[in-house]
């Protein structure tokens, strides 16, 4: 593990950063070329995203759910980068993400497999998982983009 961790901070940022530069940057702008519609770069940008997911082997414990997952997040992230109009958040999220996956909690059948310091035998329901996730989605984007309080009126 102490090998692996110096090894996991470098390169999860790094391939992290390479699929939100293609998915959330090219792609994204690619597709503003052709709609505008908020709702519509979302979806396309989260299924181009979730497509590549789809071959990883967690995807036999549960296609639905983790299919969902998949296209979850990448909305998510899309809708992130859209809101704020920089890429930097998404980089945060996609790279957090797979490092707490990378050093902390992993499953034996998982696409990213590392020395974790917890590998789960019994992964649980996806749906759980699903919910979770849009769940913190949730609090996430309340925290950053929420209702923030008006600036008082400057007084001359």
């Amino acid at each position: 593990m102490v090998v692996f961790l110096p090894l996991a901070l470098i390169l999860t940022p790094l391939q992290t950063s390479a699929e939100e530069f293609f998915f959330r940057a090219y792609v994204l702008q690619g597709l503003g070329l052709i709609t505008r519609h908020p709702f519509l770069l979302i979806l396309l940008s989260s299924l181009l995203f979730a497509v590549p997911h789809f071959g990883n082997p967690e995807m036999q414990r549960s296609a639905l759910w983790l299919g969902l997952s998949y296209l979850a997040i990448g909305a998510f992230l899309t809708l992130i980068t859209l809101k704020d109009n920089r890429l930097e958040l998404a980089l945060g999220v996609h790279a957090a993400n797979n490092l707490f996956v990378a050093l902390f909690v992993n499953t034996k059948d998982s696409a990213l497999p590392a020395p974790s310091l917890f590998i789960l035998k019994d992964v649980g329901d996806p749906r759980l998982s699903f919910s979770l996730f849009l769940l913190s989605a949730a609090i996430y984007y309340f925290l950053f983009f929420g209702k923030r309080p008006s600036p008082s009126p400057s007084r001359p």
